[in-house]
């Protein structure tokens, strides 16, 4: 009795323990590459239909109608989401031909290095035996010496992290677990908005009298901030500043693939969006709670009518594609299928996976054969560059910073070293990943640019580097001869040019092999007429 229950329990563990699948017949570059044909639509349904423990939860994408993707008439277009256990999806792969892709769903990274998480990873205890709890007591303050309320502090020693948030008195009280000769290795201080952080290692911090942190505001570091902030000096870099009023974006449909979008003044001519996470209802993308988004779409579009913040196309068409939190591979698969559905022009990604995604890749393939140039932040990591950003169909952007627009005391300014800064002030930062993979940089350190609740926050990463050149493909698509005449048609053809054309106009940057790629994409090069227009 006690073996029968054992294994009605473990029968009934395995149905409950159930995962999500994508599932899809392997198409145009892939199916040529592996040699066979694209299951039909019926035969992918049919063939799914025989294993009656799989459920399909979605269908992503149409079953017919033409695909320049397409190798054969009505081939199996659509994603399927199914869940199955582990048993069931050993069955379903023991028994699928080949041209059937079948791969666990998986979490999107938020390729943010602004988060504590990120920029102060946690060791776990590498010591058993702890000796005493130390308390520190922090004050944080801000413009005028004023306590700041709502500003993470962390500090780190060599085995164990303590984490607080400051109080409306700007007080913050961190207990850590110490051994004897124990020495606090780095603290970092964020507020949300409004301020650069606090970054300083092996600090000397008192354990008897409360630490003192004076964060430096934007108003007090950038002239006439907010008002006469007209553009970033990562946008200068690359040639914004002087003919906003001929160069906009006006016509041209640009898709964000992030956090969703704030509340924010500068942004209120973005009226379209759909929100693709695990939390909340379709409609709730103007919901952002990490800010990352907005801070993306202010690069992109803000528009402060030539007084204010200007992004590269303030006169852009804007999709918001919201898949974080809780993005999933199937998330991102539904915000392509979208893009090409509404036949968008570029889309910008700061996303990454740890395991590379057949099915993903493929619907890129998809969206760069519908015209659509995808252009993805290359990751944070310091190593390898990341899928998707890591795929020929692609532009893998890499992040530049200026020592110059680097404040003293912040993490941004960790990044720096003397052998990756060139005379002019420029510099490869650690954290950005590079490889041959790369295609054109851009600039990613300490850029400032709008937040929720009508705020603005200085952020790091090629997240923020991949919008400045999503921006200016913008300006490209909507302005240059070559979009106009010859590259009219939105397929691939177009967004190979478009790329090329990015390549073409890049200022060389050399800070060793595949770092930069082609380098910094300029408007200057083009008003200058280094590129003529023949393509």
């Amino acid at each position: 009795m006690n073996e029968n229950t054992d294994k009605q329990h473990k029968i009934s563990a395995d149905k409950t323990n159930k995962k999500r699948y994508l599932v899809a017949s392997k198409r145009g570059t892939l199916a040529v590459q592996s040699g066979m044909k694209p299951m039909l639509s019926f035969e992918l349904k049919t063939h799914l239909a025989k294993f009656p423990n799989i459920k399909i939860c979605k269908t992503i994408g149409q079953s017919s109608g033409f695909s320049p993707q397409s190798i054969q008439d009505n081939e199996a277009q659509e994603i399927h989401i199914v869940e199955m256990s582990d048993s069931d999806h050993k069955e379903l792969k023991a028994n699928s031909p080949g041209h059937v892709l079948i791969e666990e769903e998986q979490r999107l990274e938020f390729l943010d290095t602004s988060s504590i998480k990120n920029r102060v990873p946690s060791r776990g205890l590498a010591f058993k035996p702890i000796e005493e709890i130390q308390t520190y007591s922090f004050l944080i303050l801000g413009e005028e010496n004023q306590p700041l309320s709502n500003v993470d502090i962390v500090i780190q020693s060599s085995h164990s992290k303590g984490m607080q948030t400051s109080n409306d008195k700007g007080e913050a009280f961190i207990e850590l677990a110490i051994l004897a000769n124990t020495q606090i290795e780095s603290i970092f201080a964020k507020a949300k908005t409004g301020y650069w952080d606090f970054y300083l290692k092996n600090p000397d911090l008192a354990t008897t009298a409360q630490n003192i942190i004076r964060l430096n505001s934007l108003s007090e570091t950038i002239p006439n901030f907010p008002v006469g902030f007209q553009h970033g000096w990562g946008e200068k870099l690359m040639g914004l500043g002087n003919d906003e009023k001929l160069y906009t974006g006006t016509g041209v449909k640009i898709a964000i693939v992030d956090t969703g979008l704030g509340e924010h003044r500068l942004l209120s001519h973005v009226k379209s969006g759909s929100n693709l996470s695990d939390i909340g209802e379709r409609n709730d993308w103007r919901n952002d709670q990490e800010g990352h988004g907005t801070h993306v779409a202010g690069v992109i579009t803000a528009n402060g009518d030539g007084d204010e913040l200007s992004g590269f196309c303030p006169e852009a068409e804007i999709l918001i594609l919201k898949v974080f939190p809780g993005g999933t591979t199937s998330s991102l698969v539904r915000a392509i299928d979208i893009c090409i559905n509404e036949r968008i022009d570029v889309v910008n990604m700061s996303l990454g996976t740890k395991v590379e995604s057949p099915i993903v890749a493929q619907k890129i393939e998809e969206a760069i054969l519908n015209g659509i140039g995808v252009i993805v932040s290359a990751g944070n990591s310091g190593g390898e560059v990341q899928f998707p950003a890591n795929l020929p169909t692609t532009l893998a952007v890499s992040a530049i910073g200026d020592v110059r627009e680097v404040q003293a005391d912040t993490w941004d300014s960790t990044q720096v070293t003397s052998q990756l800064t060139l005379n002019n002030g420029l510099f490869f930062p650690q954290f950005s990943c590079f490889g041959p993979q790369i295609d054109v940089t851009a600039p990613g350190v300490a850029i400032v640019s709008t937040g929720p609740d009508n705020t603005y926050f200085p952020d790091s990463g090629t997240s923020m580097a991949a919008p400045h050149v999503t921006g200016l493909a913008g300006l490209l698509l909507a302005h240059h001869p070559l979009f106009r005449s010859v590259y009219v048609q939105k397929n691939q053809m177009r967004v190979t040019a478009l790329y090329e054309l990015l390549r073409r106009i890049s200022i060389p940057f050399y800070f060793g092999p595949g770092r930069t790629g082609s380098g910094m994409p300029a408007m200057q090069s083009i008003l200058a007429g280094h590129v003529n227009n023949t393509g």
